[in-house]
């Protein structure tokens, strides 16, 4: 049975022993019948302050600028696990205020900090989830950059190869419709010449059918002329 002695001595060591002092470290020590929340479905306690975690949401949707769906469930996920990881820190400064912690407090403060580790690892698994989304993305656009320039590469060397080949058909037409025009005035300069040979051979047969006319008349002529003159 304890004596008086010790009786008092324990009054004025209870006194000793205050807890938590500052409004936080009193809200959370409040709260160590509850759930930590540091595991299942994320959700603000009642002593955090709600409009906290929304400008810590709104700043890492800033500061990464998500451009879809996935990005901002990373982005979300980051804000989440930087939270719980915050609220282990504070659980923990809530254990240590204690002015003399036992077996139990050492257990729940070996706790908070492995949950502090834990959402601090998943806060940069998510931070690197959202840099090789975006990384993948980058590659993709740089290929199709790369797809779409090596076809229109492609479609301007076929439009060069038929103009190339449009202009070598022009330019063979063209040849061959100056061909055919000086064959055609070579056929038609060789057709005058001949119809031109032609009428000089008709104009010298007639000049030598008029020289025998003339010929066989002065011949008649000549015979005429003696029997006159014997008469």
């Amino acid at each position: 049975m304890a004596t008086d002695k010790q009786i008092n001595a324990n009054r004025e060591n209870s006194q000793l022993s205050t807890g938590p002092k500052t409004p936080e470290g009193i809200a959370i020590s409040s709260q160590n019948n509850f759930r930590h929340g540091l595991v299942g479905t994320f959700s603000v306690l009642a002593w955090e302050d709600q409009s906290a975690f929304d400008s810590l949401l709104e700043r890492l949707q800033a500061e990464h600028n998500p451009a879809s769906e996935t990005e901002s469930l990373l982005v979300k996920r980051m804000a989440q696990h930087s939270w719980l990881s915050d609220r282990a820190l504070k659980l923990q400064s809530s254990v240590l205020t204690q002015s003399e912690p036992g077996c139990d407090s050492e257990k729940t403060l070996a706790l908070y900090m492995r949950y502090h580790t834990q959402h601090e690892r998943a806060f940069y698994k998510a931070l690197n989830e959202l840099q090789k989304l975006r990384k993948q993305k980058l590659q993709e656009e740089i290929g199709f950059e790369r797809k779409k320039h090596l076809e229109a590469a492609e479609t301007r060397k076929a439009d060069l190869h038929a103009v190339k080949l449009r202009s070598l058909l022009v330019e063979t037409e063209e040849k061959e419709t100056a061909w055919n025009k000086s064959k055609k005035r070579d056929a038609e300069a060789e057709e005058t010449s001949r119809l031109m040979q032609e009428s000089f051979r008709a104009a010298e047969q007639r000049r030598a059918e008029l020289e025998a006319w003339r010929a066989a008349k002065r011949q008649e002529k000549r015979k005429s002329l003696p029997q006159i003159a014997i008469r």
